[in-house]
């Protein structure tokens, strides 16, 4: 029996998901706002995040990356203008997906340090509890978002891979064994690339690698 395979239900069930989390996003800054006071940015925060739940349960995933666009404006000026370092400061997260798109191997070690890292930001600037919490909930929206858009390019093209790499990936299909036997490159050169296209894609072996290539192009 195989294990849960969170990335997978995330992207399946990814509407549902995150609308809930921009529920619990809107209360918590509701909260905010009593706990301090209601300025402009508090009301849209809540106001955009309750609009995207019906819009994100009626047209699915298309909806997300307007969402994330509007969103990322109201980003800019709320940085801007709240008197805080960290809770709205999302660009280290998104450094960090970056890194998790060339090693896909290491991802949830990044993903892991960033909240560890996150969690110890907070309290040496003793920021609230509540911009804690909005902080890793709107953090965790934005993991599930990547996992989502990670599984849907999986989905309609399993592999990432350069040009040199699939005219490689195309001979090694033809029936050729060695590396040698490969025409148009040397051999440093394509074992270098085999191993870029490996690490970038989470292969393991340079088997795995020609096997996901093989049925990619059945598709």
């Amino acid at each position: 029996m195989r294990g849960f395979d969170f990335k997978k239900y995330v992207s399946l069930h990814f509407p549902v998901l995150s609308s809930i989390l921009s529920v619990v996003i809107s209360l918590l800054y509701f909260a905010k706002g009593l706990q301090t006071e209601f300025i402009i940015g508090t009301w849209w925060i809540i106001v955009v995040n309750l609009v995207y739940v019906p819009l994100a349960l009626i047209f699915r995933t298309k909806v997300v990356p307007y969402f994330l666009a509007i969103y990322s404006v109201l980003l800019v000026f709320l940085t801007a203008f709240e008197k805080t370092f960290l809770f709205n400061n999302y660009t280290p997260l998104f450094v960090v997906f970056i890194a998790s798109i060339f090693s896909p191997r290491h991802e949830l070690h990044f993903l892991v340090l960033y909240f560890i890292c996150a969690a110890t930001a907070f309290v040496l600037n003793e920021e609230s509890t509540i911009l804690f919490l909005i902080h890793v909930v709107r953090a965790f929206w934005f993991v599930m978002a990547y996992y989502c858009a990670v599984s849907m390019k999986q989905g309609s093209d399993d592999l990432v891979l350069f040009d040199d790499e699939r005219k490689i990936l195309d001979q090694l299909l033809d029936g050729k064994t060695y590396q040698k036997e490969v025409s148009g490159f040397s051999e440093n050169t394509i074992y270098r690339k085999l191993k870029a296209a490996r690490e970038r894609n989470g292969c393991s072996t340079r088997e795995e690698l020609v096997e996901r290539y093989r049925d990619s192009a059945r598709r």
